[in-house]
């Protein structure tokens, strides 16, 4: 199903090759990207955070809807 903006919902199951990063579940969101860099970092040592989203707040970058 579609959003209001015409974007389709990204599912897990889109991901070619998702990475999941435990955690505690309250995080700041300084907190969460520093956490996922660490790992990113473990799987190569040289990353570059391209987007992010915050689920708990629905914030989002880069600011575009799909």
């Amino acid at each position: 199903m579609a959003s209001s903006l015409g974007c389709r919902p990204l599912r897990r199951e889109m991901l070619p090759d998702p990475v999941d990063v435990p955690g505690p579940a309250a995080l700041t969101r300084d907190q969460g990207m520093h956490l996922a860099q660490t790992r990113a970092r473990e799987l190569h040592p040289e990353v570059m955070l391209l987007a992010w989203y915050d689920r708990h707040t629905g914030e989002y970058s880069p600011p575009v809807p799909c």
